[in-house]
């Protein structure tokens, strides 16, 4: 039998976007009112485009579909238009949108949707709660497409005006999921 893993594709902001979500969710953090503290190689902040359980061989398929689609569609302006306790939302722009329908489109016959705690990345006292399992079970169908709604989860209580009016995401990368469907580990990168 394979290992399967639960993956996420998703883009990465550039530094300056990443130090600003971890700069926020570390007081936050500190403060006991965040249970998990971001970082640029750990629990990663990210806008998701899609979430699946992948076999272990299928991996590098869908790796070679990201490269391929990352060539075409990167970079990409992305225009955040507020920040809400623990969100940073960004305009669903028709360059933004095509993405990731390409990536749902092409990638979605590689992967299955039932998670189970076992298909996540886990450090010893991680528990994965069944909380985590219908965004990747409802992924496709409830957050992709028309109803894609791009943002960040920023884990911070920070409420205001974004840290830019817009940026460039150059950055894909296909992530093994750990609590809270976070960014983990990075199985690629473009």
């Amino acid at each position: 039998m394979h290992t399967q893993k639960a993956i996420s594709i998703v883009l990465i902001p550039p530094p300056e976007i990443i130090n600003d979500c971890t700069q926020k969710n570390r007081k936050d953090f500190e403060g006991g009112f965040m249970p998990i503290s971001l970082g640029a190689d750990d629990f990663i902040p990210h806008i998701t485009l899609f979430m699946g359980i992948a076999y272990e061989p299928s991996i590098a398929h869908i790796s070679a579909i990201l490269d391929k689609l990352s060539q075409k569609h990167l970079p990409i302006k992305l225009e955040p238009t507020k920040v809400a306790k623990n969100w940073m939302f960004f305009k669903k722009t028709p360059t933004l949108l095509d993405f990731q329908q390409s990536i749902a489109n092409e990638v979605e016959p590689l992967v299955h949707h039932k998670a189970l705690a076992d298909h996540y990345f886990t450090d010893p006292e991680d528990i994965i709660t069944p909380d985590c399992f219908p965004w990747v079970e409802k992924f496709y169908y409830a957050h992709s497409f028309e109803n894609f709604a791009p943002h960040i989860t920023t884990w911070s209580t920070y409420e205001g005006p974004p840290p830019n009016t817009s940026f460039v995401a150059a950055d894909l990368a296909l992530c093994h999921m750990g609590k809270y469907n976070t960014c983990r580990r990075i199985l690629w990168k473009n």
